[in-house]
């Protein structure tokens, strides 16, 4: 399908839809990032999917004191 041809459907959705369209839209490229992007090998574990993705952020190191913590809770 040409852009143009997605353009104008586009254009026909009522403006009551556009946040579904975006939340679709939003899905599609994130499905199309993980095919296309490689994992990382030092890549978190822990990754915000679905329409949440990329609204928190988080640091790297975020599992740096996983351990220490579990040790005080005798995990």
């Amino acid at each position: 399908m040409s852009y143009a041809v997605l353009e104008e459907k586009l254009q026909a959705i009522p403006e009551q839809y556009f946040d579904q369209v975006s939340s679709f839209l939003d899905i599609i490229l994130s499905l199309s990032e993980k095919e296309i992007v490689p994992e990382k090998k030092n890549a978190s574990k822990h990754l915000l999917h679905g329409l949440a993705r990329g609204e928190f952020k988080y640091p790297d190191d975020i599992n740096l004191y996983d351990n220490e913590i579990a040790d005080m809770f005798g995990v």
